[in-house]
């Protein structure tokens, strides 16, 4: 069955990943609808011998978060794409909550998440539906590169 949410998570720490795949999946009210893709950088000290549930991604472009997570979109195949890293949590019900505000999962859509930083108007962890993603000129899936970090937040 093709799972609902892709959790994409970019992680340059080896140690660093298993908390917040431990918490998101907990806090999840349908895990069995969740995949969780880890993509770390190509040479990267990871274990690969990780958590069930865990598929690794190799992030060969640029040692960004960006690059990080496309790699993993790009391997994904849930109808929602999160982008999660390492010291970035969900409240419970995560899921449940997504697909309250998100009742199109085919239709183009994009979350706005309030992390409560200084930056209210940057979403620095987008979730947004693989329909938004796929668009031609959004770079991602179709092969592009994104030509500026903003593109997969703005629109």
């Amino acid at each position: 069955m093709r799972p609902v949410f892709s959790l994409l998570h970019a992680s340059a720490r080896p140690d660093g990943w298993r908390p917040a795949f431990d918490v998101w999946m907990l806090r999840a009210d349908n895990p069995g609808a969740v995949e969780y893709l880890l993509s770390v950088d190509k040479g990267g000290a990871f274990d690969h011998q990780m958590a069930s549930g865990v598929r690794v991604v190799w992030n060969r472009g640029r040692h960004c978060v960006v690059d990080a997570w496309n790699a993993a979109a790009k391997a994904s195949t849930g109808r929602v794409l999160v982008c999660v890293a390492d010291d970035f949590f969900p409240p419970e019900h995560w899921d449940t909550a997504l697909l309250a505000v998100i009742p199109d999962l085919d239709a183009e859509a994009a979350v706005h998440v309030d992390a409560q930083d200084s930056w209210p108007r940057i979403m620095t962890h987008p979730v947004l539906t693989r329909a938004y993603y796929e668009r031609p000129g959004r770079g991602g899936c179709n092969g592009e590169r994104i030509r500026r970090r903003t593109d997969i937040l703005s629109r």
